[in-house]
């Protein structure tokens, strides 16, 4: 056996993230979405995971299995992920931010 690489880290953390939270944050993309950019609070996106998640899912699991760190999945999918989380004395809600990557063109020279 040997050592997992940094990328391969990735994907299987990726890949761990179970299908009803990535089917969550699609919906709300979705019904979120202006202008290609599309803000989803994390809030938002809690109330429907446990919506769509197996009986028996309890919220602190979310946090505990880092079911919400969705950021590199959906950035191999073709989106650029911020996720903003208020500081300490500050006011507001966690949210995330999915903006559709630019594709660079090729030039017709």
């Amino acid at each position: 056996m040997t050592a997992i690489d940094p990328s391969e880290a990735k994907r299987k953390k990726s890949a761990s993230i179970p299908k009803y939270v990535l089917d969550a944050f699609n919906e709300l993309i979705v019904a979120n979405l202006k202008d290609g950019i599309a803000e989803v609070g994390q809030e938002e996106a809690i109330d429907l995971i446990m919506k769509k998640a197996p009986a028996g899912t309890t919220r602190n699991s979310l946090f505990d299995r880092n079911y919400l760190d969705v950021e590199e999945a959906f950035e191999a999918a073709g989106w650029k992920v911020e996720y903003d989380k208020p500081g300490y004395c500050e006011e507001g809600e966690a949210s995330f931010t999915f903006r559709a990557k630019r594709v660079k063109r090729r030039s017709s020279r």
